[in-house]
């Protein structure tokens, strides 16, 4: 029992369990977009995600985060900085993929258990079946969606660290944090 990566599927096996959330482990269990966005259909999901328009307001957070927070003079303080401020959110995306992951398994092993027994031509069991499914791929896309901005804010700190990595520069205003001049 564990993740299979020739089908997918979680089978109850906490393979989530790590000591430090990182963001390719993050990257790794993203639910695939166009499997996600072909079952949102299929259910009449409203609120399809656009994946560029959530990674941009993620993108957007991650410079408020980082202007809050000031910016570090040098690549090597960045490097330490940067990954420790988004430690939390990349732990929060994690457990909200885990979840929703989670929560998909459990209705879909419950519309396999009942369809095994026959229960499914019962209106009523199929409707706590369908509400269950439903609710499993609304939370799969939130979570998605949150994962998204988290890479989007993440991309905020890739670009300061490309920044550093030239001649020094400072921030000429708070409204921008890319908005640098030479020092």
């Amino acid at each position: 029992m564990g993740y299979t990566e020739d089908n997918g599927t979680l089978r109850r096996f906490p393979v989530e369990r790590r000591e430090e959330p990182t963001l390719a482990h993050m990257q790794a269990i993203m639910p695939d977009a166009g499997a996600m966005y072909k079952r949102l259909r299929d259910w009449d999901i409203p609120g399809l995600p656009d994946a560029d328009a959530v990674r941009e307001e993620g993108r957007r957070r991650g410079r408020r985060i980082l202007l809050r927070h000031g910016l570090p003079e040098t690549r090597e303080e960045a490097e330490i900085i940067l990954p420790q401020l988004f430690q939390p959110a990349i732990g929060r995306a994690i457990d909200r993929l885990v979840a929703a992951r989670e929560t998909v398994w459990h209705a879909e092993n419950l519309e396999e258990e009942t369809g095994e027994a026959g229960l499914l031509d019962d209106p009523a069991i199929r409707a706590r079946v369908d509400a269950a499914l439903e609710q499993a791929f609304i939370a799969e896309r939130d979570a998605w969606r949150l994962a998204q901005r988290t890479l989007g804010a993440w991309a905020a700190v890739e670009d300061i660290l490309a920044e550093l990595s030239g001649p020094p520069h400072r921030p000429t205003s708070s409204s921008s944090v890319l908005a640098f001049r030479p020092a």
